[in-house]
């Protein structure tokens, strides 16, 4: 209502980390609705958030908590809902059912207790075979750089960390374009640089990374996927494929609409 627009929409984790949007100054969907974003990494997706509505003194109007989780099992139970809205949201719950697994693992922290579960929403069908076509491409190699290691962040958007084992800094051009390059923290390796922010829908899109103007590598984040099949252990593979079947649905549902009255619009889910 009008009387609420000079209000504010704040956001609050189980944590205490918060968020605060002035209502007037929020987007709206195409229902007219305000929007305020809390975003979440792979590993929180039922975390709860509370959104508090205040007025412009900042006293509470009202206030709902839900987690990501949450909402999606009432989007799951939905009659209305079509089979590709379910499949990008089973996907992605799985997905970071999966995640918990591998960073739990990896960062020694407890799910369940530094986090919420994640609840398995399927069994992952993915065959190591579909990563064959997103090996890392070596368009330009020098002899001064024999390897590179590459991670993926999996937060709210993915990352890719690529590892360099050069004693000097290097220069390291994305697509063509200086990049941030930063001490490494992983062991036989000294410098870093980060690839932010790939959506669910680009992570096979392609990024050419140029070292020292001497050696030039193509990959993407479907690449660290094709690796960690190869060579790493059950829980990071399980969470790359968990991690395709999101990817996957989310192609699927942004395609075009095959037949007359298929409707692939849906106003609770937004792909950024």
């Amino acid at each position: 209502p009008e009387k609420y627009l000079e209000g504010s929409f704040v956001l609050t984790s189980r944590t205490g980390d918060t968020v605060t949007y002035k209502i007037k100054e929020c987007g709206k969907d195409a229902e007219g609705r305000y929007l305020a974003k809390y975003n979440l990494s792979s590993i929180e997706l039922s975390e709860p958030v509370t959104l508090t509505v205040c007025d412009e003194k900042g006293d509470e109007i009202t206030s709902k908590t839900k987690s990501a989780e949450e909402y999606g099992k009432v989007i799951l139970e939905d009659e209305t809902v079509t089979e590709k809205e379910k499949d990008v949201v089973r996907t992605l719950l799985n997905y970071g059912h999966y995640a918990q697994i591998e960073c739990s693992d990896y960062n020694g922290w407890e799910i369940g207790k530094d986090y919420a579960e994640t609840a398995q929403y399927g069994e992952l069908t993915t065959d190591k075979s579909v990563f064959d076509g997103y090996k890392i491409d070596w368009t330009k190699h020098d002899a001064s750089l024999t390897k590179i290691g590459v991670q993926l962040r999996l937060g709210y958007k993915t990352d890719i960390l690529l590892h360099f084992p050069l004693a000097e800094k290097p220069t390291v051009l994305i697509n063509g374009e200086e990049a941030e390059v930063v001490e490494s923290e992983i062991k036989d390796y000294n410098y870093c640089i980060c690839i932010e922010g790939i959506s669910a829908l680009d992570l096979g899109k392609e990024f050419t990374v140029e070292v020292n103007g001497n050696t030039s590598i193509t990959l993407s984040a479907l690449s660290y996927c094709k690796l960690a099949v190869e060579q790493n252990g059950e829980k990071n593979i399980n969470a790359v494929k968990a991690l395709y079947e999101f990817y996957q649905a989310t192609v699927k549902y942004n395609e075009k609409p095959t037949s007359p009255g298929e409707d692939t619009s849906y106003g609770g889910m937004t792909w950024n």
